[in-house]
């Protein structure tokens, strides 16, 4: 079986950055009517995912080393949003509030987590075969 060179893994990445970064510059009207203000710094924040999934695409090293930060963040920050749920559930405060961001905060995480194992996979992958 044969595995995926560290290129093709890191344009698949890129691809899938850029994706949801066009993704989210779509749902910014729609986050800017719903939520206002915080809405519009969201909306902001995850349009970032469209130039730094380009410039992976492109091969730059420094948009691959702020990618792998920038999805660090979003896998600790989707582990804490969780747990905060999990706390709100068990003291039954708020399901509905609860309820309504568990599925999104879940979709979050692990697309985070599967994109940046992804991208350190690849980088092992490629110290290992420089080492031989």
């Amino acid at each position: 079986m044969r595995v995926p060179a560290r290129l093709s893994i890191q344009t698949f990445v890129g691809g899938a950055l850029a994706i949801m970064g066009v993704e989210s510059i779509m749902a910014l009207p729609r986050h800017f009517a719903l939520l206002g203000l915080m809405g519009l710094t969201l909306s902001c924040i995850l349009s970032l995912k469209l130039p730094l999934g380009l410039g992976i695409l492109f091969e730059n090293s420094m948009a691959l080393r702020l990618t792998k930060i920038y999805l660090w963040l979003f896998v600790v920050l989707g582990c804490l949003s969780l747990l905060s749920i999990g706390i709100l559930k068990a003291r039954e405060f708020q399901t509905e509030f609860a309820g309504a961001w568990f599925l999104p905060s879940l979709r979050t995480l692990l697309l985070s987590g599967t994109l940046l194992g992804l991208l350190l996979w690849s980088d092992r992958r490629e110290r290992h075969l420089t080492n031989r």
